[in-house]
């Protein structure tokens, strides 16, 4: 599971900056044509971002995940 995880993060990580921002993860869910998930996905990444700049890393990540399920 932990390749796929990053694999996945790499990929919404379109910017390369190794963190994921709101945008990034509303972005790579409307590629998936997923747009109903974004209040989940709002309050997924609030749990998982913690006390960050409104970024999640790739550990904050798999909270992101586990919040979102």
């Amino acid at each position: 599971h932990l390749k796929k995880t990053s694999l996945i993060f790499k990929k919404l990580d379109y910017n390369n900056n190794g963190f994921l921002s709101l945008t990034e993860l509303y972005d790579g869910f409307e590629r998936l044509n997923m747009f109903s998930f974004r209040p989940a996905i709002s309050q997924a990444f609030s749990l998982a971002k913690g006390s960050s700049e409104g970024l999640v890393d790739s550990r904050e990540f798999k909270t992101f995940l586990r919040a979102l399920v």
